[in-house]
Order: C-alpha cells, then structure tokens, then sequence
C-alpha cells in the first residue's frame, strides 16, 4: 500500500477546513494542526496555502493529461475528464474561485497550469519543441477563454453537460488549427498556410455574430459537434466540405431573419461568402486529387 506523502497529508487537511470555511480566512497554522504537523513542517513543503492550493491542482490535472495518447485516449477525452473532476469538486472550486483574488487567485493558477498541458499537447502532435509567438498567443488566449467559461460553468452561472462543454472548448476552430500544425510537420506547408488562415477568419467572424445577436439581446444557441484531427488529407478535406454544404443552407436561414438589420444582415453575408468561398476551394482541391492522382497533388502541395 502507498503511504501519503507529507505533502499529500497537507494538501488533504486543507482540503478538509474549506468545507467549512472560507478560503482567505483558513490559516497555516490550522492546516498543520488539523494534520498534527507543525507549521514548521508546512513551510518545508509549501511556500505559503497558494502554492499548496496550485500543487494540489496541477497534480490532479497532471494525472488526467498524462494519459492523452494511451489506449486510444485523445485530448478531448482528457478535456470532458478534467470537467468531471470540476464537477465532482464544485463547492470546493467554488469556494477557491470566490475567495482567492489578486496575484493568488486561483484562476490565474487554473490558467498558467492549463496553458502548460495545451502547449505540451501542442508540441507532441506537431513534433516540435519549440512554437512561434503566434501560437503560444493563441494557446494563451484559448485558455484564458476556457477557464473563464468553466469558472463560470463552476459557480452555476449556466447549465451544461461535461460532454457539451468539452466540445465547446474544443471546437472546429482549434481543431483547424491543430491539423495545420500537423500538415506543417509532415512538408504540407501551403496547405497548412490555408488551413491556419481559414481557422483565423472563422473564429474571428463567429465572435463578430455572436457579439452582435448578444448586443441586440439575443442568446446565441450553439450547436456543437465533434471535428476529428485526420492525418489522411482527402478525408479532412472531405469532412470539411461535407460540413460547410451543410453550414451554408443554415447560414441562409439565418439571413433572412435580419432582413431589416443591415449590420447583423452585413457581418451574416459576409460569413457566408467567406464559408462559400471555402467550400469552393475544397471542391477544387477534391477534384484535383481525382484528375492528377493523389500522389501528384501530394507532390503539388509540399513545401511553404
């Protein structure tokens, strides 16, 4: 049997007096005395109650993430298990997100630990150790995005299922954008070029839509859905045009409910010129790939 460490004792202590207290308002020494230790001892591990709070975090989430790319199990799967464990912790997050603030707030820890997993998860699928400024920005950004959704999803600001909230953090966008990085590592540059660009346009245009129906007073009703990450280019290019024939009828009705809205009718059409656009650049490259051969258009599509 695996004896707790100290470390393990004490994080379970702390644990144990913010079911019934406040965060702020717990002491060190009420940590070590609820674990016969001595303060002394607390501070040979832990720097102060913060820096137990984000190790007790970071392992937990650790645990979760060490197991992306074994028996099958993908970063979405990791992402819909890390909101079970939310869900199955809520009053304690709760009572860490309400009572923490300032540079130990524990959102800033949710963060820069969350920031740390997707980068690693990053760099093992596009085979590089090192990423670019533009992607460690956009890492950042979607994290910042994600935590502050399920810290939100946390205090029951609004209700979903773990399963809907991980296809939202994961959406077709980031999923774009991790198959770019993809076809960029196997040669594929200008097809990654597209790609990236692609993802770039649509999440800049939803924000857009979805920024104007909340200023008019509309709740955006989103369908989420799974995007997988192929490694076989005819399938992805497949799948995409099969999912933007389907977006652009929808796109359509949607327009012609804003018939009197020039604005939202504006930012809509240009969406879907944007979307049509899209889909005809996919239908082109599909038919290329039946007329020269795919190894043909492999060898058209190398390089940057």
């Amino acid at each position: 049997m695996k004896r707790k460490t100290a470390k393990e004792i004490l994080a379970e202590s702390f644990r144990e007096l913010a079911e019934s207290k406040k965060i702020d308002k717990i002491t060190i020494q009420e940590i070590a005395d609820n674990c016969e230790y001595s303060p002394a001892t607390f501070y040979h591990h832990f720097r102060d109650k913060y820096d137990l709070i984000a190790w007790d975090y970071a392992g937990r989430i650790e645990k979760i993430m060490m197991r992306i790319g074994k028996g099958g199990y993908v970063w979405r799967q990791a992402l819909q298990d890390v909101l079970v464990y939310y869900q199955s912790e809520r009053e304690y997050l709760a009572n860490l997100l309400v009572h923490t603030s300032g540079h130990d707030s524990f959102i800033q820890y949710m963060t820069e630990i969350n920031t740390q997993a997707l980068t690693a998860y990053i760099q093992s699928v596009s085979g590089r150790a090192d990423l670019d400024h533009k992607e460690k920005l956009y890492i950042r950004m979607y994290c910042i995005g994600t935590v502050s959704l399920s810290c939100e999803w946390i205090l029951g600001k609004f209700s979903a299922s773990a399963e809907e909230l991980a296809k939202g953090w994961f959406g077709n966008s980031q999923q774009h954008s991790i198959q770019a990085q993809l076809l960029k590592q196997r040669g594929f540059g200008k097809l990654a070029d597209k790609i990236a660009a692609e993802s770039d346009e649509e999440w800049d245009e939803a924000k857009k839509v979805n920024a104007r129906l909340i200023e008019l007073g509309v709740t955006p009703k989103v369908e989420l859905q799974e995007y997988p990450v192929f490694t076989d280019i005819k399938e992805m290019l497949e799948y995409d045009c099969k999912d933007a024939a389907e977006a652009l009828p929808m796109m359509s009705k949607a327009l012609a409910m804003f018939e009197d809205d020039f604005v939202t009718k504006s930012m809509i059409q240009e969406f879907i010129v944007d979307e049509q656009d899209h889909f005809n650049w996919v239908r082109q490259h599909l038919s290329l790939m039946e007329e020269i051969g795919m190894e043909n258009y492999l060898v058209e599509q190398l390089g940057d």
